[in-house]
């Protein structure tokens, strides 16, 4: 193999290795964001319903989803089970693709379960 041929493989190879590290770096980086975004959304979440005591605190008028799966002390789950079964229809509005849920209306779905 000529110094020449040899050379233009080490070089091929060394912008193959600088390209994959670009690539992972990015990868990295995105993957990093997502699950820091996604633990301080959870952290959030938490923080709208209990607090370092333990002591429930006080919703806004108009809830997320999360926060209104809180309200009710039920897990997400079992919130997005009732969602989809249309048994809390009435209690939310869609804004822009999302749920925002009324506490009045959620107190009075609670207390019609509660009282049947």
């Amino acid at each position: 193999m000529s110094e020449k041929q040899s050379l233009t493989k080490t070089l091929v190879l060394a912008a193959a290795i600088i390209i994959a590290s670009l690539i992972f770096a990015v990868a990295i980086k995105n993957a990093s964001e997502y699950i820091g975004n996604a633990i301080g959304n959870g952290l959030n979440h938490i923080g709208n319903s209990v607090s370092a005591t333990g002591v429930r605190q006080s919703f806004d008028e108009y809830m997320s989803e999360y926060e209104a799966s809180a309200f009710l002390r039920i897990n997400i789950d079992d919130f997005y089970t009732f969602v989809e079964s249309g048994e809390l229809n009435g209690t939310f509005t869609i804004i822009q693709g999302g749920r925002v849920f009324s506490k009045e209306e959620l107190t009075r779905w609670l207390d019609d379960r509660i009282a049947n």
